[in-house]
């Protein structure tokens, strides 16, 4: 049975290295605990130990061991009652020694005062089982050290900057490969070729990856198809048409020889026409920084030189990644409309959070709310007469839209209230 690198199991292995962090922090935490590294629970074993001594010493000889004790980090004496009147010590290093002290073979009742009449010394009194009791003077409380909550705190944090290491490699991990698959899937939705991406992460990633590569290919050698196809045919009708127009030169009649020319020379720029909008190339065109200021700018001029009425509005200079030949015949497509069917064209130019505007208005009569969409149909006129000279072959804003779409942007259109359209290219800054 063939075990997949699934998003799962990847997650359940991480959980497990968080859960092996997590042990070996703690076990680190509890080794500290348990050893005697530090002063507080090393005195605290010292003492309890020679408790233990003492204990098992006979009386008599007891006073003895006590006194050839040498320790130079407390003094230990020998009494026949408990010694009251000291200020109980609170704080994590007299719990390690009341804990370590009486965690032995006979667990005892120990105290950590001041000693009487002073601030500073620390008494530890153990009862012995006879009834003395042995007290340990600390002439200085420094020297304990303890365990002190900013170690602590210190290793805790360390344990969570391990796991939160973890976490953040794991997420990139897993998340790295994705990144990738969206971002190839947004450059193919903006009509870009990308090389095939490679197959790895997890699993389901990898047969995901697979199928988007296996889509990407048919649908370029779809295109590619469709564009031989079309080229194919307009090939084959050149010839034919070539022939009737010049057998049309022999008609004799001169109302039905211009009629016959007319209509020939209508269904040839028709051909054309479709074989532009279907050879439409801008895909292989690279894309390049161009100044968008200059190029509307250059698109008004020409347009101005034709004693055409245009202005021209661009507040500063915009640099845009484009290809830019298609956007050129975009927006020149959209200043041609506004010319023709509205008597003359503003185009101004906007920059706002992450895109870029470019809006085009005429002060023509306006499209119908309803046909907004319909007229980036391919082939769709509004005028119905389909005379070229007035309504045109239909190609021109499916062909806006197309290269628009093909920028990863979006083309509108709108009535404005003083009368006329206003077309609202949006591109990606």
């Amino acid at each position: 049975m063939i075990r997949h690198d699934t998003i799962a199991s990847r997650i359940r292995r991480s959980m497990l290295g968080l859960v092996v962090i997590l042990t070996v922090s703690f076990a680190v935490l509890r080794l500290y605990d348990n050893h005697d590294d530090d002063p507080g629970t090393s005195l605290g074993h010292h003492i309890g130990s020679i408790s233990e001594i003492a204990d098992a010493t006979p009386r008599p000889e007891r006073a003895a061991f006590i006194g050839a004790l040498r320790d130079n980090t407390f003094s230990a004496a020998l009494a026949d009652s408990y010694a009251a009147g000291g200020t109980p010590q609170g704080g994590f290093t007299a719990w390690i020694l009341r804990r370590r002290i009486g965690d032995h073979d006979a667990p005892r009742q120990v105290t950590v005062t001041t000693a009487p009449g002073t601030t500073a010394p620390v008494l530890i009194q153990v009862p012995l089982t006879d009834g003395q009791w042995l007290r340990f003077t600390v002439p200085d409380p420094d020297s304990l050290g303890g365990f002190p909550y900013r170690t602590f705190a210190e290793r805790v944090a360390l344990a969570a900057f391990l796991v939160w290491l973890l976490s953040l490699w794991t997420a990139r991990r897993l998340a790295a490969p994705i990144a990738a698959f969206a971002s190839a899937a947004e450059r193919l939705g903006k009509g870009t070729d990308t090389p095939p991406l490679p197959e790895r992460g997890p699993y389901e990633l990898r047969v995901a990856t697979r199928a988007f590569n296996e889509m990407q290919e048919r649908l370029q050698r779809f295109v590619r198809d469709r564009t031989q196809m079309l080229a194919a045919m307009s090939h084959d009708l050149r010839t034919p048409l070539t022939r009737m127009t010049l057998r049309a030169e022999f008609i004799e009649d001169p109302w039905e020889k211009r009629k016959m020319l007319g209509d020939l020379a209508e269904m040839i720029a028709m051909i054309e026409s479709t074989l532009t909008f279907a050879r439409e190339d801008f895909n292989r065109e690279a894309r390049a920084l161009v100044d968008l200021r200059a190029l509307i700018e250059s698109i008004c001029q020409d347009a101005a030189d034709t004693r055409a009425v245009i202005s021209c509005s661009v507040a500063e200079r915009i640099d845009l990644e484009c290809r830019p030949q298609a956007l050129r015949r975009a927006i020149t497509n959209l200043v041609d409309n506004a010319l023709k069917y509205g008597g003359s064209a503003h185009v101004e130019v906007l920059k706002e959070t992450g895109k870029v505007l470019v809006l085009v208005e005429d002060q023509g009569p306006g499209i119908p709310p309803d046909q907004h969409e319909r007229v980036f149909t391919p082939f769709y006129r509004l005028e119905s007469s389909r005379n070229r000279e007035t309504g045109g072959a239909g190609l021109g804003l499916a062909l806006v839209r197309t290269i628009v779409h093909g920028h990863g942007g979006n083309v509108t259109l709108a009535n404005r209230n003083e009368g006329g359209l206003r077309v609202r290219v949006e591109l990606p800054a």
